[in-house]
């Protein structure tokens, strides 16, 4: 995202493209200027920056509606605010409501309706400060919070309602069904904070960029989905083992920080670039099984 890398300890956020200038694709390797993770190549989002004696407002409204699914929609504001000369604020506001496609029968044979629905929400903001002509301050927060109500996933054989396994009656799934016992939601919550600095020193630019990110992410799953092929059609537990309610807490914390240094320069015949990135990252994860 602009400078900062957002895709480090296995995980990248699905980040809201509101208020985003352009997206590269780039070739790799990419590491000289894009430090860990970028050998095989970057996908970089080039965001709006503020921008200095400028008061705007804009917005964006939509819907859409999947076919055989439900309906989403989407709002988007910002601003763009000059503060004095020299410094300059941007904001971004963003709310989508993601559209559900796939349906989940339920162990009384109900049905519901686009259980994979959820929302997506955040906010980005901005504040650039140039005390002269040479020398740009530019600290950034990003803020965004995913909830999910279901999967993307499709059952194609049925283990917890079937007549081999269970005494339910056998349920015959449609082509995007999957059979739950209890919610399988995830919540994604996904905070950055980033500080890049640059100097024009006229043959030459230093860039630092500082980073910090912090990521909490709580995964729910019908265990007895997973494994009650085994415990009920392998080795022949009793239903009444298999069929109970087994949500498997899937939670992660990330904590990564990142400091990247460059400095370029150019003549009529040579361009080069000299630089050093340094990442640390935490990745605590943990599962709990409550029957």
């Amino acid at each position: 995202l602009d400078d900062t890398p957002v895709s480090l300890s296995l995980f990248t956020p699905d980040l809201d493209l509101f208020d985003v200038s352009r997206v590269e694709v780039l070739r790799g390797p990419q590491g000289t200027l894009f430090g860990s993770g970028s050998l095989a190549g970057t996908v970089r989002y080039i965001s709006n920056q503020p921008e200095l004696g400028l008061r705007s407002t804009f917005g964006e409204l939509g819907s859409s509606q999947v076919l055989s699914g439900g309906f989403g929609a989407n709002v988007k504001v910002g601003a763009n605010l000059p503060i004095g000369d020299k410094a300059a604020g941007r904001v971004a506001l963003y709310y989508n409501q993601l559209a559900g496609y796939m349906d989940a029968v339920q162990p009384n044979f109900t049905l519901k309706k686009n259980a994979n629905s959820g929302t997506r929400t955040g906010v980005r903001a901005a504040f650039r400060y140039t005390p002269n002509d040479r020398f740009t301050i530019t600290p950034r927060i990003v803020y965004q919070t995913v909830r999910m109500d279901g999967w993307n996933r499709i059952d194609d054989y049925n283990i917890l309602a079937n007549p081999y396994t269970t005494t339910r009656p056998a349920v015959t799934l449609g082509k995007r069904e999957l059979f739950t016992q209890i919610p399988e939601p995830f919540t994604d919550n996904y905070t950055l904070g980033d500080l890049n600095l640059r100097y024009d020193f006229g043959k030459a630019n230093l860039t630092s960029i500082t980073s910090y990110s912090y990521r909490d992410i709580l995964v729910v799953r019908d265990a007895g989905a997973l494994t009650s092929s085994i415990t009920g059609g392998s080795i022949g537990l009793p239903e009444a083992v298999y069929t109970l309610n087994a949500p498997l807490n899937d939670a992660t914390h990330t904590h990564v920080a990142t400091q990247e240094l460059r400095l370029s320069g150019s003549t009529d015949r040579l361009r080069w670039l000299v630089g050093g990135f340094f990442g640390k990252a935490l990745r605590n994860y943990g599962q709990t099984l409550l029957v």
